[in-house]
């Protein structure tokens, strides 16, 4: 430590505690005392604006930074910071970009993958899947995942259902639930998803027994009647009756007659219709 041997003003540079310069100046020393703590007689100017020095009391120098006081930081949500040292630094966890303008009350921002995004404040509203399928917000920061909306989906019209097409509801055919069967082959096929219009050579009606597709309804063939309906009821009482006609079946002669009859005219009764009836003229078993 030096004293001074007179009474005089010097020329100083101020610091603070930590050693960082703070002004030039005077400072009035008597004589026999030495500098206050808080002055340095090699003095200090920064080589340029924004630049500060600090003076290490060990080499006796003072060595020159960046002067970080007043540079502005914020956290990834968009709280605001300011360093208040000159050799602060930002941490990992922030960020030095300004944050967008933003409505506080209905907007919230977070920077993420270099960059700030804002968000609207949709905590508790809905939003639908491209099905009509209803959900609720329930995170901050929330993007509408993809085939999603938060416009609500209109009601649709009958006969047609609402989906969700780039982003806008759109209505279209809705045949789901419905049945319909092959007019050539009469298999069953059913539309699974919205907007889907059945096949050609589909039809909604429902086939009935024995019948062929006229191009507008199911209409009865009177050859597979016979071949299907008329022939094996047919035989069916004919061969309920066989053991009539057994050599050795116990019978009276006009009654096994009566028989022959009755299983002529099973015999002969396709051949006498001439059209599909709705009830068949059997003829009357012998008692």
């Amino acid at each position: 430590m030096d004293f001074f041997s007179e009474t005089q003003m010097v020329a100083v540079s101020f610091i603070d505690q930590d050693g960082w310069w703070i002004r030039n100046g005077e400072v009035h020393v008597s004589k026999g005392t030495s500098l206050p703590p808080e002055c340095i007689a090699t003095i200090y100017t920064p080589s340029a604006q924004g630049m500060i020095g600090r003076f290490n009391n060990e080499a006796g120098t003072w060595v020159e930074r960046k002067d970080n006081r007043g540079t502005p930081f914020w956290s990834i949500y968009g709280d605001q910071f300011v360093i208040d040292t000159p050799d602060g630094e930002v941490g990992i966890d922030f960020v030095t970009v300004e944050p967008p303008e933003y409505d506080h009350e209905k907007q919230e921002i977070l920077f993420e993958n270099g960059a700030w995004k804002i968000f609207e404040i949709r905590i508790s509203q809905k939003y639908w899947d491209a099905d009509q399928n209803e959900y609720l917000v329930s995170a901050r920061y929330w993007e509408c995942p993809a085939n999603h909306t938060v416009n609500e989906p209109p009601t649709a019209e009958s006969g047609f259902g609402i989906k969700l097409i780039n982003g806008e509801w759109v209505a279209l055919v809705d045949h789901r639930n419905k049945i319909f069967w092959d007019t050539e082959t009469m298999e069953v096929h059913t539309v699974s998803e919205l907007g889907v219009e059945p096949e050609p050579g589909w039809t909604e009606k429902e086939p009935i027994a024995n019948s062929k597709w006229d191009g507008n309804d199911w209409i009865i063939e009177f050859d597979l009647w016979l071949d299907n309906v008329v022939r094996p009821e047919r035989d069916r009482r004919l061969a309920a009756c066989d053991y009539v006609m057994m050599p050795d079946y116990p019978i009276e002669l006009t009654k096994r007659t009566e028989w022959e009859d009755y299983r002529s005219q099973l015999r002969d009764l396709p051949a006498t219709l001439k059209a599909v009836v709705e009830f068949i003229p059997w003829p009357t078993e012998p008692f």
